[in-house]
């Protein structure tokens, strides 16, 4: 369908100045993604493969290589393109676990503002975890010579797997009232407040998992609501940039944010595996304890922020990519749920998806990364994903009313490609107006927001009604 010029270019706040925003209206366009997506597939992804791997390594390993290329069996070469690499790796991670601990003890053991200690500890966290995230480029030389697989795919038969899979949907009941710990506030330049939440998972993804979240207020001008914002996979902000662009033209918008950490990210990643990775490794299982899991931690959270936060206004859920498919989770599970005020006022899928067989099948991702082979290679036919689909495909009736759903879609997505989106838009009867088109690809459509955010002004109003 061709977009009209309303839609390519929807009206909205002007863009925040600065070269980003000056330039996101030419760069977030579908050229961006066909760039991007065999990069984070077939560079990223199997660069952190082995990054992860050697995070894994004992920190008192007699032999680091030895015990890194044990975990990466299917590697050749010489172990002097590779040793350099794991040491690197290994002592920056120990940096960042000292600077994690020192942070923590001072953080959470104060009330009201940072003081200036802890807000330099911060400072200092923020250092060792760009440097820690940034050493899977030290494996570059290796990878030339032999490649990393992107993911370390261990999936099951079909038939275990699903059965699996039904007897943990089984056990979801509705998610329950956190607690959780509270850190002083921080300073955010003269943009924002931040503080971080840290409590235990209501569902644990991974054995003892501690669920985090961020919460930022902006310092000037009102509030006009606040805005949970679920990330996609391998989306670990803080970790690589502190606050994206989207997130602080949100902020500059007058809205506060809350940025959970989804199950296997940031703090929250399995020994062994990068940011996200256990979501995939399982095929259709891992992916439905992903969706499910976190949307019970949303619905605590979305609770915990109405009863605790200090911003005023309505409440927005919005996701992006497999945020956006955990929101969609949350909208179908949520009308069965006892406490109402775990669900939002208004919700924002930022790409979507109403066949769930499709991101496995026909989704770019899955198949460049090799995890569709993976799920072939263990016997899993079009009739077993299709019968593994049906158990996280979309609810006929979401739990919040049609008026105040709204999804942005990409004409040019090829991981969650646009017709999914507009069947779950006809599935769930959202509005017309509700319904974002743009001339862009799964990753430019939701960067792209820093430059043009009026979906979620649109949304949020919608929220007031």
């Amino acid at each position: 369908m061709a977009l009209s010029k309303q839609e390519e270019t929807p009206p909205g706040p002007e863009p925040v100045c600065g070269a980003f925003n000056r330039t996101g209206g030419f760069v977030y366009r579908p050229w961006y993604d066909k760039a991007v997506l065999p990069f984070v597939a077939r560079l990223l992804f199997p660069l952190s493969r082995a990054w992860a791997a050697a995070n894994a390594v004992p920190v008192d390993a007699a032999d680091p290589v030895s015990a890194f290329l044990n975990a990466v069996p299917d590697w050749r070469g010489n172990r002097r393109f590779i040793a350099k690499a794991v040491r690197a790796t290994m002592a920056s991670a120990a940096r960042y676990r000292e600077a994690e601990a020192r942070w923590q003890s001072l953080a959470f053991a104060e009330d009201g503002p940072a003081s200036d200690e802890t807000q330099k500890a911060y400072r200092d966290l923020r250092i060792a975890m760009t440097r820690w995230m940034g050493c899977r480029w030290k494996f570059l030389p290796a990878y030339l010579r032999t490649r990393f697989p992107a993911v370390h795919a261990d999936v099951a038969p079909p038939d275990e797997a699903i059965n699996a899979q039904l007897s943990y949907l089984d056990t979801l009941v509705s998610p329950p009232a956190i607690e959780p710990a509270v850190t002083s506030w921080h300073r955010f330049g003269k943009l924002a407040r931040h503080r971080w939440i840290a409590v235990d998972s209501p569902t644990p993804f991974d054995g003892q998992d501690r669920f985090w979240a961020q919460y930022l207020e902006p310092l000037e001008g009102p509030i006009r609501g606040t805005i949970i914002l679920a990330h996609g996979i391998a989306m670990e902000e803080e970790f690589w940039l502190g606050v994206s662009p989207v997130s602080r033209r949100l902020l500059k918008d007058g809205f506060a944010l809350v940025l959970p950490d989804g199950p296997a990210h940031a703090r929250r990643m399995v020994s062994g595996y990068y940011g996200g990775e256990p979501a995939m490794i399982g095929g259709p299982v891992t992916f439905t304890h992903y969706l499910n899991a976190h949307a019970r931690e949303l619905g605590s959270l979305i609770a915990w922020t109405r009863r605790e936060g200090t911003a005023p206004g309505p409440l927005l859920l919005a996701g992006v990519s497999l945020g956006a498919l955990t929101v969609q989770t949350l909208l179908s599970k949520g009308a069965g749920w006892e406490d109402p005020a775990m669900l939002p006022d208004a919700a924002l899928l930022i790409t979507a998806c109403d066949h769930f067989a499709s991101i496995l099948e026909e989704g770019r991702l899955a198949v460049d990364t090799g995890l569709l082979d993976s799920v072939r290679a263990a016997g899993w036919t079009d009739e077993h994903i299709a019968a593994s689909a049906l158990h996280m495909n979309p609810a006929d009736h979401p739990a919040l009313p049609a008026a105040r759903i709204g999804v942005l879609l990409g004409s040019h997505d090829v991981i969650l490609p646009i017709r999914y989106g507009h069947a779950l838009a006809d599935r769930w009867a959202i509005p017309e107006d509700n319904v974002f088109l743009r001339r862009q690809g799964h990753f430019s459509a939701s960067l792209g927001l820093a430059h043009a955010p009026d979906p979620f002004h649109v949304m949020m109003n919608k929220a007031k009604c």
